[in-house]
């Protein structure tokens, strides 16, 4: 099928998770969310706008996120993954890699040799700043890296404030772009707990504090309906009072993540 990209005419990661979102804040059944991510990250641009709709569908309707990593919530991931109120990864989830990368290469030594010479026409210095067919200078390095590190500070703001059991003195190594598996990330204060789907409704049903509560998991007319472990989004139960879950998976090609693309800045985990 088509690849989801986050602009185009296929359907894209944050365009699914917005009309999820939406339906669970106006179905006045829905009193908690848990939200499963599969991830090993993806653009910093589509990374900040699924952290903020999350965010926002927290501030606005007061249902509590419950977030359940599955196999890999990572960079990417894991920036989203801190949007919610409670995080829970299995014993298994590889999680952490916090940083950001910008992947450049250069086919102008094999075009040299190849006696093939490119000529851009540019209206600045800086226009061809990470083309393939041209030599990176120093001064466009210093252009890339001031990028980097901006966007890199912005994700550790964001754990800072997120994660407050984050002990200061591991806070660089945390940080440093290493993976972690879910137990060390529990220790590390990474996230909250070490579980599976049962954890995350029984927390999401603390927080929302419920008795009793049925899980619908939201899906449209033509999906396959399964089981609240099925890979497909399934409406198991359309009565009572509800846990929503919903799930995201970001695949992709080249460069595994939430665009289809090798090209641009990415909170992304490429093992």
């Amino acid at each position: 099928g088509a690849k989801p990209m986050l602009v185009g005419e296929t359907e894209s990661p944050t365009s699914l998770l917005a009309e999820r979102l939406s339906r669970a804040a106006v179905d006045d059944r829905v009193k908690a969310v848990v939200l499963r991510i599969n991830s090993p990250g993806g653009t910093v641009n589509a990374s900040e706008i699924m952290y903020q709709q999350i965010s926002r569908f927290r501030q606005q309707t007061g249902k509590p996120v419950v977030v359940l990593m599955m196999d890999v919530a990572a960079s990417g991931g894991y920036y989203i993954a801190c949007a919610g109120d409670t995080i829970i990864a299995h014993p298994t989830t590889i999680t952490g890699s916090i940083g950001v990368i910008v992947q450049t290469v250069s086919f102008k030594p094999a075009l040299d040799r190849w006696g093939i010479h490119a000529q851009a026409i540019t209206s600045g210095p800086n226009k061809e700043v990470a083309s393939p067919l041209a030599t990176m200078t120093e001064e466009h390095r210093q252009i890339l890296s001031k990028l980097v590190d901006d966007f890199y500070g912005q994700f550790t703001a964001v754990v800072k404030e997120r994660r407050p059991l984050i002990r200061q003195e591991d806070f660089a190594r945390l940080t440093d772009g290493r993976v972690l598996s879910g137990p060390d990330a529990k220790a590390a204060g990474l996230v909250d707990d070490v579980g599976d789907l049962h954890t995350a409704v029984s927390t999401a049903m603390k927080l929302a504090k419920l008795d009793r509560a049925d899980v619908v998991v939201y899906h449209r007319v033509t999906q396959y309906i399964g089981s609240p472990y099925a890979q497909s989004q399934t409406q198991a139960t359309t009565g009572g009072t509800q846990v929503n879950l919903a799930q995201i998976n970001f695949p992709g090609s080249g460069a595994p993540g939430l665009l289809d693309t090798s090209i641009g800045f990415y909170y992304l985990w490429q093992p």
